[in-house]
């Protein structure tokens, strides 16, 4: 047996078995549960349902393996709406504990269908969080601030929003 997760103060369990196919000896964790989850999504009922558009990675799966789960959204849809694509509905509102309206609540990152990723924002900020001292002019630009919602998208820029959506729309027409 291994422990893991020294540097982090945690110490993880780590287990070996015989694989049954090949013969391998394997190394096994056990799962994650985290205690929270905090995820963004296109839009929900006011009940909690949840919905996505397009690929969501592991982020549903990492939402469902925690023991609570805050969304984020870019709007609320009438449950008849959630009703015409169940298909979409992959947190269910009896799994989300609190559901808050916060548009453009993934940026600089995407929203399929909504808005495109900041790949620049995304540049700009590797190149600054390599030192402490432009790592905290950026927090202070883009975190500090910023005390609500509108300050944010301020920062943002109406001309950035704009284009960020209409790199969905040129992706969709294509």
């Amino acid at each position: 047996m291994a422990r893991l997760g020294e540097l982090s103060g945690t110490s993880i369990q780590v287990e070996t078995m015989e694989c049954p196919y090949t013969g391998d000896h394997l190394a096994c964790i056990p799962a994650l549960a985290p205690d929270v989850a905090v995820v963004h999504a296109p839009q929900a009922d006011t009940a909690g349902n949840i919905q996505f558009h397009g690929v969501d990675g592991d982020t549903v799966m990492g939402a469902l393996a925690s023991k609570r789960i805050v969304v984020t959204v870019e709007r609320f849809v009438d449950a008849d709406e959630i009703a015409r694509m169940p298909e979409r509905t992959r947190l269910p509102a009896h799994r989300v504990n609190a559901v808050a309206l916060v548009p453009w609540g993934a940026h600089p990152s995407y929203v399929d269908g909504d808005y495109g990723r900041d790949d620049e924002h995304f540049r700009m900020y590797d190149t600054i969080s390599r030192d402490a001292d432009t790592l905290m002019d950026y927090l202070k630009t883009w975190v500090y601030d910023c005390p609500d919602r509108e300050a944010y998208l301020r920062c943002i820029g109406e001309d950035l929003r704009s284009e960020l959506k209409a790199r969905v729309r040129e992706r969709m027409d294509t």
